[in-house]
């Protein structure tokens, strides 16, 4: 299914951002600045929180006059928050960011410039750079575009701060599964993909990805190699279909390697010499 709306002008592109926090105050003045900073405007900011302590979710008090803020009254994980901030959201465009991490001065510029080029594509994500304490550790700029199935049942490839996709694609499916309390993201690329809409990649490392080993929403270890598994039963047809068993074979052993290499320590080693192995 191709998105057959015409191209909009940029002025149009009324983008709604939504943030999902959870006791992450030590990092969130930053992250705002970037969002609220942009040299494209967004139409407004969401912030969700998760039921945060409550120092956490007093914090975000002082931004009440910039955003849009929203406490849930039980932590309901990064996919339902993300949710609710859609459900409350009034642009055309939605775009995620974590808040944790960091978006480049041109960010949204640079997105709502390509897709204004780019018809056909429902939505676009960017190059990443990840960082921690020390500086930068790695820049990933090269992606496929656009995003196919074959290409999602090896790596989920689009990274949630760097998208930014079509509100009524999102409310026509329904948002992020919640039954997946992680690589929610990774689920609803694949939908987005299977229901026949573009994604398009704009090769520059327009967001900055935290990886202080802080508790991120996508540093937890173990964790993403049980929601991988997850994400094979779902949507095993598209797997099969993409090469069979093999291909569930070695995306498995490649998350297990992964989440070893998240997890270190004597166990982390094991599992990420059992998927290198397995991966063969």
């Amino acid at each position: 299914m191709q998105d057959t709306t015409e191209p909009e002008n940029l002025s149009e592109f009324k983008i709604s951002v939504v943030i999902p926090y959870y006791n992450a105050k030590d990092y969130f003045q930053e992250c705002f600045d970037s969002v609220y900073e942009q040299s494209f405007p967004p139409y407004e900011i969401i912030v969700v929180d998760d039921a945060s302590q409550p120092e956490h979710a007093q914090f975000l008090d002082q931004f009440e006059t910039k955003a849009t803020i929203i406490h849930l009254e039980h932590n309901a994980g990064a996919g339902e928050a993300r949710n609710v901030g859609l459900r409350a959201a009034t642009g055309n465009w939605v775009a995620f960011q974590d808040a944790d991490d960091l978006w480049e001065a041109n960010k949204l510029e640079q997105q709502v410039r390509f897709l204004s080029s780019n018809a056909d594509c429902a939505g676009c994500h960017t190059g990443v750079t990840t960082f921690d304490d020390t500086g930068d550790k790695a820049t990933y700029c090269d992606k496929p575009s656009p995003l196919s199935l074959a290409d999602l049942v090896k790596s989920s490839h689009v990274t949630p701060p760097s998208f930014l996709v079509r509100k009524s694609i999102l409310d026509q499916l329904k948002g992020f599964d919640t039954n997946f309390r992680c690589s929610e993201d990774y689920e609803l690329t694949f939908r987005i993909v299977q229901a026949g809409y573009q994604i398009g990649f704009v090769p520059e490392a327009l967001i900055r990805v935290r990886r202080s080993g802080h508790g991120n929403l996508s540093s937890n270890g173990f964790r993403t190699f049980k929601y991988h598994v997850k994400l094979v039963m779902k949507h095993r047809q598209a797997f099969l279909a993409q090469g069979g068993y093999r291909v569930i074979r070695h995306f498995l052993a490649k998350s297990l390697a992964e989440s070893g290499g998240k997890m270190g320590g004597l166990k982390g080693r094991l599992l990420y010499y059992l998927g290198r192995v397995l991966a063969v």
